[in-house]
């Protein structure tokens, strides 16, 4: 396949940064991202918005059975006739808008199928919630983001960037740091350095899989005015609710005081709390 610029040229496509389209052009990143999923012959993976295939050559070259996700027609045109009649056994490509797709559906048959993608910046944190309350899908995760995401998904709790994202994330897996990648390795350039992450997705979540809808209300109606305290919060929510004194001895057998906020809760006793509040008989809608 031949690069990405060539690409450009050969295909009049102009690349949308506005719309958070920033090609990866830099080989060794490439590699290195590739190298992190440990890339074996027969391996499946699923590939968010492959662009011009910068990623998706590199892994079916280690042999690995790609599934990519775009929604964009001028990059559906190039897969379909640069990559498509090279690997007709080994690429499939799914036209959608990721936001809509159902992973389960997509990975059902799979076993232990890992995702990659340098994902698109106007819609990284709406993929990134997406994943997260769609597991168990994948069993781990090589995403390329925002430096500032990358912080946000990694930050512990009682720290400053500790928010719904990073509680969320945390329920359902562990955030590693790989490396970061400079804004110069993208056309057009974006204005901030990326990272580039792995989540460990777990086999046994902090929650039953079943009641992850469920939590994840939760950890969003705890997150949702940052000043206020968790027993405001929970106790301000719509809904069947436990009275206050209830809600009270909830936090006290968790440990968690009452002047405290969700940003100072760990992931362990939010999911505490949730399930002491839901074997009460009392759902938080």
């Amino acid at each position: 396949m031949i690069s990405q610029t060539a690409l450009l040229q050969k295909y009049g496509i102009q690349v949308k940064g506005d719309l958070g389209q920033h090609l990866l052009l830099d080989g060794n990143v490439v590699r290195k991202i590739v190298s992190a999923l440990n890339p074996h012959i027969g391996q499946t993976v699923v590939e968010i918005g492959p662009g011009l295939g910068a990623l998706t050559v590199e892994l079916l070259k280690h042999g690995m059975t790609v599934i990519a996700i775009e929604k964009d027609p001028k990059f559906i045109k190039v897969l379909e006739q640069e990559l498509l009649p090279e690997y007709p056994d080994t690429f499939h490509l799914i036209h959608e808008d990721v936001i809509k797709c159902n992973f389960r559906e997509i990975c059902e048959g799979f076993e232990s199928v890992q995702l990659v993608s340098n994902l698109p910046y106007y819609i990284t944190t709406p993929i990134l919630f997406k994943l997260i309350e769609e597991q168990p899908s994948f069993s781990e995760a090589v995403l390329m983001m925002q430096k500032e995401v990358t912080e946000k998904l990694s930050a512990p709790a009682g720290s400053f960037k500790y928010g719904r994202l990073a509680a969320a994330a945390s329920a359902v897996g562990r955030v590693e740091k790989l490396f970061m990648v400079s804004k110069g390795c993208f056309t057009p350039a974006p204005s901030v350095d990326s990272s580039v992450i792995r989540i460990h997705f777990k086999r046994d979540p902090i929650v039953d899989s079943e009641l992850m809808p469920e939590f994840h209300t939760f950890i969003k109606a705890a997150f949702s005015e940052r000043r206020k305290t968790l027993v405001t919060l929970l106790l301000s929510q719509k809904g069947k609710k436990p009275d206050r004194l209830s809600m009270e001895s909830f936090f006290t057998a968790c440990d968690i005081d009452l002047k405290t906020r969700a940003d100072q809760v760990a992931i362990e006793k939010l999911a505490a709390l949730f399930l002491r509040i839901r074997r009460s008989g009392d759902v938080l809608k």
